[in-house]
């Protein structure tokens, strides 16, 4: 097999892929595209592993990494697994100590993707079933066990799709990552154009803004595109029994001038 350029960063990995009408490839090292409403199961055992991504989708990683040229994380976690493209492909671009992915359903013995963990040296691939991604016991094994204690630098979010889900994962990990480092909620507008019932996944959005205006540096950006959230760990310890709500009332003059470089680095982020 032909593993992607070693010489070559994550964002000209991305954009070296070679998109075809149903498949796309990354050196000799070819994913399935799923497009929506396809009834292709992650359980499906050809010879590709499964990507649920668009081109479009991918540009939004793109912009992720041209903001950061220098984001190289070491321990990833990625929440949802499905048909396993994404794991494969975030640790090709990335090239981490250690990627763990998680999902709630059981192992559909994917034989592409069993055949892809099984190839990478040192167990750098790890693969969790039938976990719940608001499971903080789990959460926190996989962060003692795997990844030795240390938290993970990146975490993709590409799970439940629920604002409910979503919002207790971040509240778990978000507190225990290092400054710098990146969490990405996908498809956050979620709920936006097919609503559901209960709090929609979009909603979190407003949450987080309200957090970063409110806890001083917890939060150093948010960047808002239209697939992803992402959200950039800040040097502030967070505190005991972290909760997203914002609870605390900061004064008039720390809120405006918060709001206002928020505002400037979400507008210098939305030019680029």
């Amino acid at each position: 097999m032909s593993l992607p350029d070693s010489s070559l960063s994550p964002l000209e990995l991305l954009r070296s892929l070679d998109w075809q009408a149903d498949e796309i490839t990354l050196g000799d090292i070819a994913f399935r595209l799923e497009v929506l409403g396809a009834s292709v199961s992650p359980s499906d055992n050809g010879e590709k592993v499964t990507l649920y991504k668009s081109r479009a989708f991918i540009r939004n990683y793109e912009r992720l990494l041209t903001s950061r040229p220098d984001f190289r994380p070491t321990l990833i976690l990625e929440l949802g697994i499905w048909g396993g493209g994404s794991v494969v492909l975030w640790n090709e671009v990335f090239r981490p100590d250690r990627m763990v992915g998680l999902d709630i359903m059981p192992d559909p013995g994917i034989v592409p993707l069993r055949s892809y963990v099984d190839s990478v040296t040192s167990a750098s691939v790890l693969l969790h079933w039938q976990g719940s991604q608001d499971d903080s016991d789990l959460l926190n094994q996989i962060i003692q066990s795997d990844f030795e204690g240390r938290p993970p630098d990146l975490v993709i979010d590409d799970a439940s799709h629920m604002y409910w889900p979503t919002r207790r994962s971040f509240e778990i990990l978000f507190p225990l990552m290092q400054e710098g480092s990146v969490y990405v909620i996908e498809d956050w507008r979620s709920g936006v154009d097919a609503p559901t019932h209960g709090t929609p996944l979009h909603q979190i959005a407003s949450d987080l803004l309200a957090m970063a205006t409110s806890r001083g540096s917890l939060i150093s950006t948010i960047s808002i595109l239209p697939g992803i959230l992402v959200i950039e760990r800040g040097r502030r310890p967070a505190p005991s029994g972290f909760r997203l709500t914002v609870t605390e009332q900061p004064s008039s003059s720390t809120t405006i001038g918060e709001m206002k470089g928020l505002v400037r680095r979400l507008g210098s982020r939305a030019r680029r």
